[in-house]
C-alpha cells in the first residue's frame, strides 16, 4: 500500500497600518512552546483524556487558570524587555484549540497588548496544534489558510538522499534507516523537504518506484543465476 505523509503548510498574510516609512521602530518576534495547553472540556476529536478533571493530571479550572497566568507573565516580561513595540508576532505550539489562546490573551497581564490568536487545525495524533499571536493594534489579518501536501514515501526517500536536503540527517540515520516508513512523525521537523508542484512530485515518485522495481528484478536475476550455477555443480 502506498504510504503518504501529510505536510501542512500555513500561509498568513497581514496588512500593517501603524508603522510609517518615516519612522524607525524596534520590535520582537518570538516562539513559545506552551507545553500541552489544554482546557478542561472534553473534546471527542482530541486526545485530551489526560487533561480532564477526572483524568490522570486531574486537570481542573484552578490548574488551567494558573497555567494561563504563568504563560501570560512570561509574555508580559518579554514585551517589557524587547524593543520599542515589544513582541508583535509570536508563534506558539502544543495548544488544544483556539479557545485556549482566546483565554490566554484575555489574561490581565497581557490584555493590554491586544493579541489576536490564529489556529488552523492540523493532523497531529495527540490533537495539539500550532498557533500564532499578533498585535491587532498594529496589524490587520487579511488571510490565513493551510495547504495539505500528501508526499509519497518514494518522493521523501529520494529528497532525503540528496546532498542538498538530506545529507545531515542521512549521515546520522543512514537515510532514515533506509526506508522512509520508519520515520516517526515527530522527526519531520528536523528535515527541510522541498515542495514541488504535484506533477513533478508524481513523476519523481514514478521514477523511484521503477528504480526499486529494477533493483528487485536484479536481485531476482542474481538469485536465478546462482541457483543455475549451483545446479550445474550439483552431483
Amino acid at each position: 500500500m502506498k504510504k503518504l505523509i501529510s505536510i501542512v503548510i500555513f500561509t498568513i498574510i497581514f496588512a500593517t497600518f501603524i508603522f510609517s516609512q518615516n519612522n524607525s521602530y524596534t520590535f520582537g518576534v518570538a516562539f513559545y512552546n506552551l507545553e500541552n495547553l489544554f482546557d478542561t472540556i472534553d473534546d471527542p476529536h482530541k486526545n485530551d483524556e489526560e487533561f480532564l478533571p477526572d483524568g490522570l493530571k486531574k486537570w481542573n479550572s484552578e490548574k488551567y487558570n494558573k497555567k494561563l497566568n504563568n504563560i501570560a507573565f512570561v509574555i508580559d516580561q518579554l514585551n517589557k524587555k524587547v524593543g520599542d513595540k515589544g513582541i508583535i508576532f509570536m508563534g506558539v505550539s502544543e495548544i488544544e484549540n483556539i479557545s485556549v489562546l482566546k483565554d490566554l490573551v484575555k489574561r490581565e497581564l497581557i490584555a493590554k497588548y491586544k493579541y489576536m490568536p490564529i489556529v488552523i487545525e492540523g493532523p497531529d495524533r495527540r490533537g495539539v496544534d500550532v498557533g500564532f499571536l499578533f498585535r491587532s493594534d498594529y496589524f490587520k489579518l487579511l488571510k490565513a489558510e493551510a495547504k495539505k501536501y500528501n508526499l509519497s514515501s518514494e518522493y521523501l526517500f529520494i529528497v532525503l538522499s540528496l546532498k542538498e536536503t538530506g545529507l545531515y540527517p542521512a549521515i546520522r540515520r543512514t537515510v532514515v534507516a533506509s526506508t522512509i516508513p520508519h520515520l516517526r512523525e515527530e522527526r519531520l521537523k528536523e528535515f527541510e523537504i522541498p515542495i514541488l508542484d504535484k506533477t513533478s512530485m508524481d513523476e519523481i515518485t514514478k521514477l523511484v518506484k521503477e528504480a526499486f522495481e529494477l533493483k528487485d528484478e536484479k536481485k531476482k536475476l542474481i538469485k536465478e543465476v546462482r541457483e543455475e550455477i549451483d545446479s550445474y555443480f550439483d552431483i
